[in-house]
């Protein structure tokens, strides 16, 4: 009888794992676990890396928009506001799904944290072009602010019932007046055009990316949940009020 030698051993599971045994297989599907956790742990890391750079960006829109007294009153006697830190003239440039933004509720003076929505098209000027600029929709009643609680799939346009208005363009002579009064750093970025956004949808990754559990958008701007860093931009919203 033939005695194998630690050589012979060595070569026979060596054949054995390219010949695809259980070992290999085991070893294989812990090989791939291990390579799909790490890419799931990278993906997760980067979206509270996302809601920290959007909150971010929503507060230096803010504190812009305070610059201009009338329109700091203005955003004060909203009942909420919805702010999209950035987007370009002819086309959207935040985002393969079209645009983000992020959502706050005035709860008699008292802003709430964010939620974070996605959203499909906006129309915000006649002419192309790749001039990027911010955006603020100010929901000046309650009827605005009920959209947004519907979640997934809604839009604020005229066929929605709402009624839009430029600040540069209409509402300095006529504030209030909207139901949503849309205010833009870039000047004439609306050129007259019908004024509106398309395809929003809640962002339940994020959302619960930042609050660390699942949420819905009545949960956020109702107080049930919370998270210190929208500090910042919730108190930049507070500020003067």
């Amino acid at each position: 009888m033939m005695t194998k030698t630690p050589k012979t051993r060595m070569l026979a599971l060596a054949c054995a794992l390219a010949l695809g045994s259980p070992g290999s297989a085991a070893l294989a599907q812990a090989s791939e676990s291990s390579s799909g956790a790490s890419r799931s742990g990278s993906a997760a890391s980067s979206a509270p890396e996302d809601t920290m750079q959007q909150i971010n960006n929503a507060t230096r829109v803010v504190k812009r928009m305070e610059t201009d007294p009338q329109l700091k009153k203005m955003l004060h006697q909203a009942k909420g506001v919805f702010i999209v830190p950035q987007y370009a003239r002819g086309g959207l440039t935040v985002g393969v799904r079209g645009g983000e933004g992020v959502l706050l509720v005035n709860n008699n003076g008292k802003w709430s944290n964010p939620a974070f929505y996605n959203f499909g098209g906006m129309s915000v000027g006649a002419q192309a072009g790749a001039e990027v600029g911010s955006i603020a929709m100010m929901l000046m009643n309650q009827k605005a602010v009920d959209n947004f609680m519907q979640e997934n799939k809604f839009s604020l346009t005229a066929d929605a019932g709402l009624t839009i208005v430029d600040y540069e363009a209409k509402a300095k002579a006529t504030a209030g007046r909207g139901d949503i009064v849309v205010w833009s750093d870039t000047k004439g970025a609306f050129a007259g055009a019908v004024i509106g956004v398309t395809d929003i949808n809640f962002d339940n990754d994020e959302n619960a990316a930042f609050y660390k559990s699942g949420v819905t958008a009545k949960d956020i701007v109702g107080g049930k949940v919370k998270n210190a860093q929208a500090k910042s931009l919730t108190q930049e919203l507070s500020s003067g009020q």
